[in-house]
């Protein structure tokens, strides 16, 4: 990948710099790990399709995803579990924070079991952040990713139908919403040498217990007896009582999203190491429009 050195111009924490490093992980937008004055920052650059939204739409929602990632991630910073935020762009086009040395939980040699475990720590971890409950608006959401993909105006409008069923399903009052991260997988845990840490805010929102477990059950395609023991993992650390007839409908929904989102990012054959989840999701997809 050529990358156009230009595009750090103007980040004042960085000036002048020694290396750049695209990292790999993640299709939504550019990340590189930026090696500058002794020091190593992650810098995050939104990008937007040009082709879904105006201008003017667009910069509105850059602001209103990124002010939401910074909220949530300031939140877990202070509590201890998430990279510190050094600089933001006015503009909302970037966003720097501090490198942390580490091993995704993807690449580390533990069991299913032990992630499983490890991941329902940290998820009881963020839903006991204290923050001002603003629910979460997911027909938004899921019109926004119907719109974006590719599906025929037919399909669109079965899904659609479909979706506001199982938004009729799970409707929630606000004072039960928590802080949630929405993609908490494998690849967005990363373990130090002292510590645990969840990356990647961007689908932080607040939202039911229920929702953020479906979620990372979705998107870390774990089935059976390993997604009942994932949730009996979660009551362990939890006081809050897990409803998995709710969990069961938002798994339904998650996958939706999963397979909408992925049919709006995976487009290239470069993208291959994402194809399995993409083929995965929209085989899903493809079974509640049959």
């Amino acid at each position: 990948m050529t990358i156009d050195l230009t595009i750090f111009n103007g980040i004042k924490c960085i000036g002048q710099f020694d290396s750049v490093t695209v990292m790999e992980q993640g299709l939504s937008h550019l990340s590189f790990k930026v090696s500058a004055k002794g020091k190593n920052y992650f810098v995050k650059f939104l990008t937007f399709d040009a082709n879904l939204l105006d201008q003017d739409k667009q910069t509105q929602l850059q602001h209103n995803i990124l002010n939401q990632q910074l909220a949530m991630q300031n939140l877990a910073q202070q509590a201890g579990f998430a990279a510190k935020i050094i600089e933001v762009d006015p503009a909302g086009k970037y966003i720097v924070c501090e490198y942390i040395e580490g091993v995704l939980l993807t690449d580390v040699n533990l069991t299913l079991v032990a992630k499983l475990k490890l991941i329902a720590k940290l998820l009881h971890k963020c839903h006991c952040l204290q923050g001002s409950p603003v629910k979460i608006d997911l027909a938004k959401i899921t019109t926004e990713l119907l719109e974006k993909s590719s599906l025929s105006a037919m399909t669109k409008t079965k899904l659609a139908r479909h979706i506001k069923q199982i938004l009729a399903d799970v409707a929630s009052e606000s004072s039960q919403l928590v802080v949630c991260h929405g993609d908490l997988n494998f690849s967005n845990v990363l373990l130090s040498e002292d510590n645990t840490w969840l990356l990647d805010w961007e689908y932080s929102i607040f939202a039911e217990i229920e929702y953020d477990i479906a979620m990372t059950i979705s998107i870390n395609q774990i089935t059976g007896i390993d997604r009942e023991f994932f949730i009996q993992q979660y009551c362990k650390n939890s006081n809050n009582p897990v409803n998995s007839l709710k969990v069961s409908v938002y798994i339904e929904l998650a996958h939706i999203i999963n397979a909408l989102w992925f049919l709006g990012q995976v487009k290239e054959p470069s993208d291959t190491p994402f194809l399995s989840q993409k083929n995965h999701f929209v085989t899903s997809l493809n079974e509640y429009l049959a």
